[in-house]
């Protein structure tokens, strides 16, 4: 009985082998890149892109709050210390005061006694100011006297107005004052004595 010796795929001269032609099956994993040698034996990486999405934000603003609240009394205060004490003082202060303003060499006694009538007359307090500063973290709060205007002009508005303007004001303010109904125009009246007479700001 002969055996016959198995048989070999054909090839054709100068075909690819059959191997060659066989797709790869269906849900193979896809290639990855490997590291590929170089002529001198190292392995080189293949290049890659990296993009980085980096979200900066601003700090949060800082927020200072001031409260100033009252240095005096309130309103209701203020009218009953001027109904019993403050309509005849503040006539007697300010006679004083026009009279070392008519002594010439004590002028700056009088023009304080006069910028000294709110209180006097009402028990109003000058008026202050805030600056806030900030420095290395640290926010620093300082109480300041308003600001006023520059000494020379207020020395020319009372040489040529404020010294007989405000004499003016204050009998205004003080008649207002006995009429009862004038009463709140009179508390306003004092209140302005320090502006109309020296520019002044209370």
């Amino acid at each position: 009985m002969s055996s016959s010796a198995p048989s070999t795929p054909a090839r054709s001269n100068g075909s690819a082998p059959a191997e060659a032609l066989i797709s790869p099956p269906t849900g193979a994993e896809p290639a990855t890149d490997v590291p590929v040698a170089s002529s001198s034996g190292a392995a080189t990486q293949p290049a890659m892109n990296v993009t980085v999405n980096a979200n900066v934000t601003a700090p949060a603003p800082q927020i200072v709050v001031v409260n100033t609240g009252s240095d005096g009394p309130g309103l209701f205060g203020r009218v009953l210390y001027f109904l019993f004490v403050g309509w005849w003082l503040s006539f007697f202060w300010a006679i004083i005061a026009w009279f070392f303003i008519d002594l010439i060499v004590t002028i700056p006694l009088g023009i304080m006694m006069l910028n000294k009538m709110p209180k006097i007359a009402t028990l109003k307090e000058p008026k202050r100011e805030f600056t806030v500063s900030s420095a290395n973290g640290v926010t620093t709060i300082t109480r300041t006297h308003v600001a006023q205007y520059p000494m020379w002009a207020r020395a020319i508005y009372f040489v040529f107005v404020g010294w007989w303007f405000s004499f003016v004001w204050v009998s205004v303010a003080w008649f207002a004052s006995i009429t009862l109904i004038g009463l709140p125009l009179a508390m306003l009246m004092y209140d302005r004595i320090p502006l109309i007479t020296t520019l002044a700001r209370y």
